[in-house]
């Protein structure tokens, strides 16, 4: 687990964090040394910066105990597919193994069955069997379908880069957005929400007679608000900074039809050598940002902050 990296988890504004993500992070140690995802010694080594359990522990910072160690398992089974799925074309036989293992899983509406041969695959049985509350038949059948697309999209590159004929950045690109490791994060994050919501608030609700719209309106999508709010800021700032595909695919072509703020910064600053004008669209965009970071944080994301923040005394 030692290239389980992450960078360090820095926001411009106060998060809450769960007090869980230390037991989590001890936990996912021995839970993968047991069922034989990683061995002793370095390789068993969590980043010391930034750790799986603390993305979890971020994403969901009031849940119980049980769903940030369930979130971080997910996080680092994924990230040593990954590691995996990258070397598939260099050691094929474990790739198929794994790949047969979570298809035969998939295929058979994740029943339980016998003891699959690779460490990933067991993982991934296990994971999928302990996941949290009760799961709709058409969540069941839309993480079924990304999980297949992501296991063909790992073929494809593979049998791509085993025929020296790399995917392009276009194919690429749609390869990962669409039918890549995002559409699974969705869904597990879908399930990883619904657990941060007591199940014995929807069960009171039943019982004094509130319809499935009625608790979804009442009790679930009021206390989805912090995820569904920080989720909006980053989108926005993202779409602000949007720079590597535009710079990469189009240049901000034809005709400036695809160019950000940041690629109009880069271009006039670095290729036109006019260092003032790329300077004065750099504070531009800092103003911005900053300005909707800051109303932002101040009318939307205060309640979610207050917690966080340290009064001084005085």
């Amino acid at each position: 687990m030692s290239e389980l990296y992450l960078p360090r988890l820095d926001y411009p504004f106060p998060v809450r964090v769960s007090p869980h993500a230390r037991y989590a992070e001890e936990d996912c140690r021995v839970w993968a040394r047991e069922i034989g995802l990683v061995r002793d010694t370095p390789e068993a080594r969590v980043t010391e910066s930034a750790t799986w359990s603390e993305l979890a522990a971020r994403v969901v910072p009031t849940a119980e105990p049980p769903a940030v160690i369930w979130q971080t398992r997910w996080l680092a089974w994924l990230g040593i597919f990954d590691d995996l799925a990258e070397l598939s074309h260099r050691v094929p036989q474990e790739w198929d193994s794994v790949d047969h293992g979570i298809r035969d899983f998939v295929h058979s509406g994740f029943a339980p069955g016998t003891t699959a041969a690779h460490p990933l695959t067991r993982a991934f049985r296990q994971l999928v069997e302990s996941i949290p509350g009760r799961l709709s038949d058409g969540w069941r059948d839309r993480f079924s379908r990304h999980l297949i697309e992501l296991l063909d999209t790992c073929r494809t590159e593979s049998e791509r880069n085993d025929s020296r004929v790399p995917l392009s950045i276009e194919e690429y690109v749609v390869f990962r957005r669409t039918t890549g490791y995002m559409p699974l994060f969705y869904d597990l994050h879908s399930v990883l929400a619904g657990s941060d919501i007591p199940a014995e608030l929807r069960e009171a609700a039943a019982i004094d007679g509130a319809s499935a719209w009625q608790t979804t309106r009442r009790i679930t999508l009021p206390l989805l608000g912090p995820t569904v709010r920080i989720w909006i800021f980053l989108s926005m700032i993202g779409s602000l900074q949007v720079f590597d595909l535009v710079w990469i695919m189009t240049l901000g072509g034809p005709a400036n039809a695809s160019s950000t703020m940041v690629t109009y910064m880069i271009f006039f600053g670095f290729h036109s050598l006019e260092f003032g004008y790329g300077s004065a669209a750099a504070v531009l965009l800092f103003v911005i940002s900053f300005v909707l970071a800051f109303l932002y944080q101040r009318f939307v994301l205060r309640r979610d902050t207050d917690g966080a923040l340290t009064r001084a005394v005085g």
